[in-house]
């Protein structure tokens, strides 16, 4: 039975067994051997050929009970080779018991006498053969069908996932215009001016200064675009000095580069040196051959 799975791999139940091509005596060969035919015939029973129902495949108790293993390569009695396949198992079989154990009353069953059909685990596993051409064309467009249904699901939840994206950026601008009309400031830092100088005409602060509107509250604008200009000064000193190659200042970092040449030129004198140590070796091998097959030659007379 089994037990867990992980992957491709599926962990079974402990067999407290023998591998029949283990095994050297048996108290009753053909007891196990008719066994084996009976579970070979169950299972054609249950619309299913082995494949490779051989003693490599099997397992015996200490009661002689037969255990068979290994389901990959089975396949349905309805498929074309189903009949080739189980007479197959049958005769592998027989040649193992009748060299290995001496048995000799044999039973050689085959698919279309000895096997009526009682289930259909074919169905079930989805083994090789199980389905007609026919119904396989028909099983394979309706896997066609639910899998375009799957995908036009999936678009439409993406495409309303975007409609929402495009709502929210659109309602956090406009959030933020009206929070800059509030305060009485426009994007160039323009502030609204008070009575004495005259309808309609502005007040232009300096960058970095502090302007007062009507409701006296401070406004930041030009103040911040001072700040971005800074950071983006800093972070451009920073990614100078993540690059080894230039100094602080933005020199060339001749130390470095000469070092870095150095070290490359010692990388291929290095290797250049392995080549050639290599191929010393190899000619010292061949060598070493030849005056072995030189001496052996000699001593079994070759030169006489």
């Amino acid at each position: 039975k089994p037990c867990d799975q992980n992957r491709h791999a599926l962990l079974m139940e402990l067999v407290d067994g023998t591998l029949l091509n283990n095994i050297t005596a048996l108290g009753d060969p053909e007891k196990v051997y008719r066994r084996s035919l009976d579970l070979m015939i169950k299972l054609g029973e249950h619309g299913l050929v082995h494949g490779d129902f051989n003693e490599f495949n099997l397992m015996i108790t200490e009661d002689m009970r037969v255990i068979v293993i290994d389901f990959p390569q089975m396949v349905s009695t309805n498929h074309p080779n189903a009949a080739e396949l189980f007479s197959r198992d049958v005769e592998n079989l027989a040649n193992f018991f009748h060299r290995r154990f001496k048995v000799t009353t044999l039973f050689y069953p085959t698919l279309e006498k000895n096997v009526e059909r009682k289930a259909e685990l074919d169905r079930v596993v989805f083994a090789s053969g199980c389905f007609s051409s026919r119904q396989q064309q028909d099983l394979e467009r309706l896997l066609q069908t639910q899998l375009t249904a799957q995908d036009e699901v999936d678009s439409e939840e993406e495409d309303g996932q975007e409609e929402d994206e495009e709502e929210a950026t659109t309602l956090s601008g406009n959030a933020s215009v009206d929070v800059v009309s509030a305060g009485g400031t426009n994007a160039c830092g323009v502030h609204a001016a008070d009575g004495s100088e005259g309808e309609g005409q502005a007040q232009r602060h300096p960058p970095g200064e502090v302007g007062d509107d009507d409701n006296g509250e401070t406004s930041s604008v030009a103040r911040s675009l001072d700040e971005v200009v800074d950071e983006a000064a800093i972070e451009r000193r920073g990614q100078r000095q993540q690059n080894v190659n230039f100094n602080p200042d933005g020199t060339v970092n001749e130390e470095y580069v000469r070092s870095q040449v150095r070290r490359n030129i010692r990388r291929q004198d290095n290797h250049q040196f392995n080549l050639g140590l290599h191929r010393n070796v190899q000619k010292g091998r061949q060598k070493q051959k030849i005056r072995r097959q030189i001496k052996q030659g000699m001593s079994n007379g070759f030169f006489d």
